[in-house]
């Protein structure tokens, strides 16, 4: 068996939150906790999904999670962690380890820690069996799936044979879900959601809006909404996604909350992109169909990056026209109409290629702007003049150029990341104009 390890995360409190002393009172007797296990997450080997959907589930209903645990399939620290959680939570939500083979230790764990057998329950497997007759074949490891500690209450699972247990251990009720993450997803909406609903609602619910900014530090946006002095009653959260920022506010008051919108969004500037929770790539796609404006690229360090970023939104197709990768400056040259003087006494990474690659582009794929990125990602290729990081980029539309040069700091992803961040950012700038 590969070597487990705990890890846990803990969120802000709901007694942190602002809201009224009832409700307060209410949620923070109401502690909520998360046990995923698996080899396959401690070791990297699968992404945690489902932590995610957990807590947007538990948003929607107005309920705070106190803490995610993640650990490994080993029996000793699955039952010291459970062990812990019972005697603290009112509610216990366990993913993984229901599966038929002998490192599937959930129930073994849960018995351990409730103190009581988990015998196979024949009424049980033959009803699995009914639903899924060619199981008779894998008898003995499926039987597994069958078994139920003592006390506790089956639940079926509609899509597979993963067993889902609800029991109650001390003060806690724990809800086992399978860790497929379809059958995952039936059996919160199914059979957690609903309990959530009948036996626990917050008296107030909580609002929430997201609004996102690009092109600005973290601390310095943090830094103009603190300025605000927003009302009490706003929580106001941040997340970095690199060359954006995702600014999450919640309040009990729906009205104190628009009113913080515009504040926001004043104080944010150039750098405010919705208050939708729209990507920069997505708000760049809806701005081009509003305008009804159409655009293509001419890459070079980015390699295509750039395009692939914008074709990941659905519909980009209306407004994107497409890209000349012209990572060779015969490509430059050929394909772009870059003259070979340009190349030879600038360089293809300068000001001037940089123009006349956007130029070049906006005439070839025949739109109405154009964007161009040539630069020097790293590791090598850096000159005192122009050191790695270097970055060329010109917009060219009918009546307008546009050319920027900016050093960026990183490695190669990096600076690919900055590059096609930068040269968005600014398209989107002046599509808004």
């Amino acid at each position: 068996m590969a070597k487990s390890s705990v890890d846990t995360h803990s969120v802000e409190k709901v007694s942190d939150l602002p809201t009224d002393s009832d409700t307060q009172s209410k949620s923070s007797d109401f502690r909520v906790e998360i046990l995923i296990t698996g080899d396959e997450l401690i070791e990297g080997q699968w992404r945690d999904e489902h932590s995610q959907l957990i807590a947007q589930q538990f948003k929607e209903l107005g309920i705070r999670i106190s803490r995610f645990t993640t650990v490994g399939d080993d029996i000793e620290e699955l039952r010291a962690v459970l062990d812990e959680i019972v005697t603290r939570a009112s509610l216990c939500v366990m993913t993984g380890g229901l599966g038929p083979t002998q490192d599937d230790l959930t129930l073994d764990v849960i018995a351990q820690v409730a103190g009581v057998q988990a015998p196979m329950i024949e009424a049980t497997w033959q009803e699995i069996l009914s639903r899924f007759p060619q199981l008779i074949r894998a008898e003995h490891s499926n039987r597994r799936q069958a078994r139920c500690p003592e006390g506790a209450e089956q639940l079926q699972n509609g899509l597979g044979t993963a067993p889902i247990i609800k029991m109650k251990i001390k003060e806690c009720t724990l809800f086992a879900l399978p860790g497929v993450p379809k059958e995952f997803k039936w059996a919160m909406n199914t059979y957690v959601k609903t309990w959530l609903k009948e036996s626990h609602s917050p008296q107030k619910k909580f609002h929430h809006r997201v609004l996102r900014v690009a092109q600005i530090g973290e601390s310095l946006i943090s830094e103009k909404i603190d300025a605000l002095n927003l009302s009490p009653s706003v929580h106001v959260a941040y997340q970095s996604l690199g060359g954006e920022h995702r600014v999450k506010l919640k309040s009990t008051d729906l009205h104190t909350l628009e009113d913080a919108l515009p504040k926001i969004k004043r104080v944010a500037g150039m750098h405010y992109l919705n208050d939708q929770d729209l990507s920069l790539n997505e708000q760049l796609i809806k701005t081009a169909k509003e305008a009804q404006l159409r655009f293509g690229f001419a890459e070079s360090c980015t390699g295509g990056a750039l395009s692939a970023s914008i074709t990941q939104v659905s519909g980009a197709s209306a407004v994107f026209w497409g890209s000349i990768i012209s990572y060779s400056n015969d490509v430059k040259q050929k394909q772009l109409k870059v003259p070979e003087a340009v190349l030879m006494q600038h360089g293809a990474v300068s000001e001037e290629c940089a123009k006349y690659m956007a130029l070049g582009a906006r005439d070839a794929l025949e739109v109405d702007w154009a964007v161009s990125v040539t630069g020097i990602a790293g590791p090598g290729g850096g000159t005192v003049e122009k050191p790695v990081g270097t970055v060329c980029f010109a917009w060219a539309s009918a009546t307008q150029l546009i050319v920027k040069r900016k050093l960026f700091l990183g490695d190669r992803a990096d600076i690919q990341a900055k590059a096609l961040a930068f040269a968005q950012f600014h398209l989107l700038k002046l599509l808004e104009a």
